[in-house]
């Protein structure tokens, strides 16, 4: 596999749905956010100092359904100011994102099998 197919492909992505939250259909409003490299992952659990789980949420906001007011595509600081103005909306989005990225099964063997 070429290595920029293998990122493409290899980089998870999850879209989650906030319709509910605005009084329309659930998909109609949504975020895309990929999942955090190792560095921002590693930085945000042990809360170094140098980057936060909201940095890293808004680094990792890749797409949205929302526009700002000139009907161009909102940046991810918007749309991440967006979700961090209602605690119900950030939670979801936080836990969404968590809870999809997916991690491997264990398979009950050791690294030295």
């Amino acid at each position: 596999m070429k290595l920029s197919e293998a990122i493409e492909k290899g980089i998870f992505r999850t879209k989650i749905y906030l319709g509910e939250f605005f009084r329309e259909d659930k998909q109609k409003e949504w975020v895309q956010l990929r999942e955090p490299t190792a560095t921002e992952a590693h930085e945000a659990y042990y809360a170094s100092g140098e980057m936060s789980i909201d940095e890293v949420m808004k680094k990792c906001i890749i797409g949205s359904s929302f526009t700002d007011d000139d009907g161009e595509e909102a940046s991810s600081d918007d749309v991440f100011k967006l979700i961090a103005a209602s605690a119900s909306m950030y939670t979801k989005v936080l836990t969404g994102w968590q809870q999809s990225i997916p991690l491997p099964e264990e398979t009950g063997q050791s690294s030295a099998e």
